[in-house]
């Protein structure tokens, strides 16, 4: 049987089975600690409905919460080796997004610094990792880099690369500075067009004909009242 991971988001979420059951019941879904802690230790199999709200309390799917596929701490790893080896490949456009996050950082290492002149296998090392969770730990603030720390089998490694370009790309150009198309861009379109991204990839991976064309009608309405605003 796999182990739930129930325990493991109440400790993340620094609740105790008594602020658990509370914060249940103050949604609307009591259940007791005692109940908890047998769920908790596998003794009692929880209803479908209770793993809905469970999972609805923590924000992870069921499928996550039931223990299936890997948990947040290993997705985190496996992402930042997918940052590491996009970077070092040149693939897609992950080395420029980088280079340009730590010069407009002012950041004087580099991700070559760690390794000799001659060197071409650039191996994943615990120096390295230090590196990239120092400089771009921010990435797992992101909703679309979480997403993927609890639906990890449900993505390409290719979709993961798009994403963490595209949280370091919007990281990248808080730092530069704040001229009046950006401030117009930042305050009312930049969550807008991300989001619409997303529901776009979404689209062409699982939904039918309909869906890819609403979402890029809605992509190119955002455009177009971007450009409105700017003229």
């Amino acid at each position: 049987m796999v182990k739930n991971r129930i325990r493991e988001l109440r400790e993340e979420n620094n609740l105790t089975l008594k602020g658990l059951s509370d914060g249940l019941k103050s949604k609307g879904h009591p259940l007791s600690a005692s109940s908890l802690i047998k769920y908790e230790r596998g003794e009692r199999n929880p209803s479908l409905e209770t793993w809905e709200n469970l999972a609805k309390f923590f924000n992870v799917p069921v499928s996550y919460l039931q223990g299936q596929g890997p948990s947040v701490e290993k997705a985190k790893s496996q992402i930042i080796s997918i940052l590491h080896n996009r970077y070092f490949e040149g693939s897609g456009m992950m080395d420029d997004e980088v280079d340009g996050f730590l010069k407009a950082t002012n950041t004087k290492e580099t991700p070559f610094d760690f390794y000799g002149d001659d060197e071409t296998d650039y191996e994943l090392t615990d120096k390295i990792k230090v590196f990239w969770n120092s400089h771009f730990a921010f990435i797992f603030n992101y909703p679309e880099i979480i997403d993927i720390c609890v639906n990890f089998d449900l993505y390409s490694e290719d979709e993961i690369a798009e994403r963490i370009q595209n949280v370091i790309r919007t990281e990248w150009l808080k730092q530069l500075p704040k001229s009046n198309a950006w401030k117009i861009f930042n305050a009312k379109y930049s969550d807008q067009l991300l989001k619409a991204e997303m529901s776009l990839n979404s689209a062409v991976r699982l939904g039918t004909k309909s869906d890819v064309k609403n979402a890029i009608t809605n992509y190119e309405k955002i455009l177009n009242n971007l450009k409105r605003d700017l003229i």
